[in-house]
């Protein structure tokens, strides 16, 4: 939407407001770029979910699995250089 909004409305709405460039004009050319920020704000909002989707999940699942595999490392090798007996435990 952000390339719809740089390449064809924003040269077209200038165009058509903008031929004197008074001021005048160019409030108006404000205007109609902030309706158009506010209109994909309010979609956004309505529209948005915070839900992971199918195609992250991969990614998530294996990024948390290495992330749990190196507390666990960090952990042994904490307690071995600490000579505790308890190193082998898979508590995390």
């Amino acid at each position: 939407m952000a390339f719809y909004k740089r390449t064809i409305t924003k040269p077209f709405v200038m165009f058509m407001f903008s031929q004197d460039k008074t001021r005048e004009q160019w409030q108006q050319v404000f205007y109609v770029a902030a309706g158009f920020y506010v209109f994909g704000a309010i979609f956004f909002a309505i529209f948005a979910s915070g839900e992971v989707q199918p195609w992250a999940r991969k990614e998530m699942d294996a990024a948390l699995e290495t992330e749990v595999e190196l507390l666990q490392v960090n952990k042994k090798t904490d307690h071995e250089a600490n000579g505790d007996v308890a190193a082998d435990t898979n508590v995390v």
